[in-house]
């Protein structure tokens, strides 16, 4: 039987108004993801630009937030 291989990047993108409705609740979601990641992996969030700030994502570390018009994506480090 093969082992279970943690994964070196992930994506996350939920629909727009679901992070505009609960952005705590997608921070959750992307923390949870994170903490599965491999030493040195990444996690991509994609979400509507303005709805997560740098400052409300500390919780996940070292963060490198990107806008591309009305979107930000978040490149997220795994948890070492």
């Amino acid at each position: 039987p093969s082992q279970a291989v943690d994964p070196d990047l992930m994506f996350l993108d939920p629909p727009y108004e679901q992070v505009q409705r609960d952005p705590a609740g997608c921070l959750d979601l992307a923390s949870e993801l994170q903490a599965r990641l491999a030493a040195g992996g990444r996690l991509v969030f994609h979400f509507p630009r303005g709805v997560l700030t740098e400052k409300g994502l500390e919780p996940l570390g070292a963060v490198d937030l990107r806008h591309f018009g009305g979107a930000a994506v978040a490149l997220i480090r795994g948890k070492t």
